[in-house]
């Protein structure tokens, strides 16, 4: 029987790149965005892979539509699945400025989407796994989230809080055979990065031993492969995914 794996952020670059991946390996989709309509993507999900995929607006950075959200996702499943084997958690959004300068609405907009989202989601849809005992959870944190970036406070704060959310949660659901794990991205060519200068590209090549960005398929493969049973024994690890920027 078919699969299927929940996916947040699936507008973006890399949750888009991650759903293809899913559907190429038979996966059905349920996917989540906000800004970015998913009309003519997910068309080509469903026409390239045969797969079945529903989609679902939400603003995450709304604390009663992310609980709202999680429970139409639950009635779906018992709808039409027997149930959802991998959540991956990428919805995400940066701030990029001086600490003191932060907003306070900012700084709740931002914890909401990047961490309290994620959390709030995998509880409602935890008891799915709970009760077959099995399933995968994957969170996309970043670089930052280990190492800390300048002018990315509270960014850095979120992700770091996401690290330590996976492997927290992955000692709990081990008996449950339940596998959490979290992938730490780099630099990644996404239309996050689509302001920066040539010269500034060209900087971030430099510092990276691999001598490239790195790709949304990158995240992609890594997401695919801690799902898979190559990955049965790995579980709470968070898997540097950046050519070698930080080690």
């Amino acid at each position: 029987m078919r699969k299927t794996a929940f996916i947040t952020g699936a507008s973006g670059d890399i949750g888009f790149a991650i759903a293809k991946k899913f559907a190429q390996n038979n996966f059905n989709l349920l996917l989540q965005y906000n800004i970015t309509d998913m009309a003519e993507k997910t068309t080509y999900l469903k026409n390239s892979y045969g797969i079945d995929v529903k989609t679902f607006k939400c603003d995450f950075s709304k604390i009663e539509d992310i609980e709202i959200f999680a429970e139409n996702i639950i009635k779906l499943q018992n709808i039409f699945y027997n149930s959802i084997d991998v959540i991956i958690n990428n919805s995400g959004m940066s701030l990029y400025g001086l600490f003191q300068d932060v907003k306070n609405e900012d700084i709740n907009r931002i914890f909401n989407i990047n961490l309290k989202a994620p959390i709030i989601i995998t509880k409602k849809l935890l008891k799915l796994m709970i009760s077959k005992k099995e399933g995968n959870i994957i969170n996309i944190s970043s670089v930052w989230g280990e190492t800390g970036g300048s002018c990315e406070t509270v960014y850095s704060a979120t992700k770091a809080g996401l690290i330590g959310f996976t492997k927290a949660l992955a000692k709990e659901l081990a008996p449950s055979h339940i596998r959490v794990n979290c992938i730490s991205p780099g630099v990644i060519n996404t239309k996050m990065i689509s302001s920066f200068s040539d010269s500034e590209i060209s900087a971030l090549k430099d510092e990276i031993p691999m001598g490239r960005l790195g790709l949304p398929e990158d995240i992609a493969n890594a997401a695919y492969f801690l799902a898979s049973e190559n990955a049965e024994y790995i579980t709470g690890e968070v898997l540097k995914v950046n050519g070698g920027f930080y080690l």
